[in-house]
């Protein structure tokens, strides 16, 4: 839910998810990265649902879409 996402404190949303709060931040950098998410001032909006949805519905590897992406604006 992303309501309740955006005010619960992020330590808390990665205490219910059991990961680390460092996981959860890395993991929204890298979905901002490749456009999914935005993030300002702390808040989160949906981009592109349809790639979060493909993400989770294909056990996409976020990390290697992000290095994918950076790699072609480099380019």
């Amino acid at each position: 839910d992303l309501e309740y996402f955006n005010r619960t404190k992020r330590w808390k949303v990665a205490q219910d998810l059991c990961i680390s709060s460092e996981t959860l931040s890395r993991t929204l950098n890298k979905l901002k990265t490749i456009e999914a998410i935005n993030i300002e001032k702390g808040k989160i909006s949906i981009v592109d649902e349809s790639l979060l949805k493909n993400i989770i519905q294909n056990d996409f590897d976020v990390n290697y879409i992000a290095k994918s992406q950076k790699s072609k604006k480099s380019n």
